[in-house]
């Protein structure tokens, strides 16, 4: 059974919030392409894009 930190999707700055600091993490990689872990590739494809953007406010949504 996993005991580590609980991390809501969209957390991207890691502070355990879904706040302004998350869309400042990312849109510093919006329209890059990156490696699977960095935080704002939040679908892990490699690129920093739409998608990722929907999936991030998904989560601030709910």
């Amino acid at each position: 059974e996993y005991q580590g930190p609980y991390i809501q999707a969209g957390d991207l700055s890691g502070n355990g919030l879904l706040d302004p600091l998350d869309l400042f993490v990312f849109q510093k990689g919006w329209l890059g392409v990156t490696n699977a872990s960095a935080p704002s590739n939040v679908n892990w494809d490699d690129r920093i894009d739409s998608l990722d953007l929907l999936i991030l406010m998904r989560e601030w949504l709910e």
